[in-house]
């Protein structure tokens, strides 16, 4: 029962991540490390200096041999009067069968004049190196079992032609975001392109095997309700060849009293996917921040509506030096 169960993990995990429906892994708090949102927002730090942000997503555990993990770390900062710099170092483990590393460095630049206040247009580019691998140990197939028995020793019957690929990738992005202080909502809305080298994926060879671009779309509204509470509006649209997600929620900043402590509450939609719960803590210049995602796809039954668990730290200074900023 084991080996079967095995078997069906496998399974699930190839279609994935070798056939030609390959995706990206995805965060459910994607705004919370912009440069990895959109090479644009590389930068773009409305009151700060510099960004260092941290992500950690595990999913699945509940009905995999093994959790998908995702993990990320970025930093980017202002530079000049125009432009944005910074890098980012992501990590995708699917059960153990494959894991997929990205690094990228990212940069960005103003197309706006930079001394006006009523909206600014930032484009940007990233270019990297994208690795992965595949344990062919971990994975078992059905021309291995034998009268119902899993016999090791069985061919796969499946053509591997190697168990790593190492190849350049490249990203683009373009954003809008409205900062005139006088209007009551501030609306920003991105576009991004990532893989777009559309890197062939050869584990079992065929022209087929490429990963194709994400396309990303981003959008919302931020409204300040008063001194103390802030709302933010935005939905999310991301489309891979066959494959589309589509976000929306609301976020709400409620700052406590005097204190230096900012409360962070939001729900999500991930249509036909998910309901995602956020939970944060601002204080100072770190901002730490919680999410759970309960399934509501055809897997609620599976996985008893246990989805993904998230965490993410966000820290970005003031003040720590008197360069001009893009933002």
């Amino acid at each position: 029962m084991k080996n079967l169960y095995l078997a069906f993990i496998t399974a699930a995990t190839l279609s994935l991540a070798i056939t030609v429906q390959a995706q990206d892994a995805h965060l459910s708090q994607y705004a919370s490390s912009p440069v990895l949102l959109n090479p644009a927002l590389t930068g773009v730090i409305p009151k700060g200096d510099m960004r260092i942000a941290a992500n950690y997503r595990s999913q699945w555990g509940s009905i995999g041999a093994g959790s998908y993990t995702t993990t990320g770390i970025a930093f980017d900062m202002p530079f000049k009067n125009r432009w944005g710099v910074g890098g980012y170092a992501t990590n995708n483990d699917l059960g153990g069968f494959m894991n997929a590393f990205n690094f990228m460095l990212s940069g960005s630049y103003l197309i706006t004049e930079p001394g006006q206040a009523k909206y600014k247009i930032v484009t940007g580019l990233q270019a990297g190196i994208m690795l992965k691998q595949l344990d062919r140990q971990e994975l078992v197939f059905d021309s291995q079992y034998e009268n119902g028995n899993f016999e090791e020793d069985n061919p796969s019957g499946e053509n591997f032609q190697n168990n790593s690929n190492f190849k350049p990738d490249f990203n683009w992005g373009i954003s809008y975001i409205h900062t005139d202080q006088s209007w009551k909502v501030l609306p920003y809305v991105g576009v991004s392109a990532f893989h777009l080298s559309i890197p062939k994926e050869d584990f079992m060879g065929g022209e087929a095997d490429n990963l194709p671009i994400r396309w990303v779309f981003n959008g919302g509204g931020k409204y300040s309700i008063n001194e103390k509470l802030n709302i933010n509006l935005r939905g999310l649209f991301m489309m891979q060849r066959k494959a589309k997600e589509i976000n929306f929620g609301v976020l709400s900043y409620y700052k406590i009293n005097t204190s230096e402590y900012t409360l962070l509450v939001g729900a999500d939609v991930r249509w036909n996917d998910a309901l995602i719960f956020n939970l944060g803590l601002k204080h100072k210049n770190i901002t730490y921040r919680l999410s759970y995602d309960y399934t509501t796809s055809s897997l609620h039954n599976t996985s008893d509506g246990r989805g993904g668990t998230e965490i993410s730290i966000l820290y970005s200074p003031r003040n720590l030096r008197s360069a001009p900023k893009v933002n």
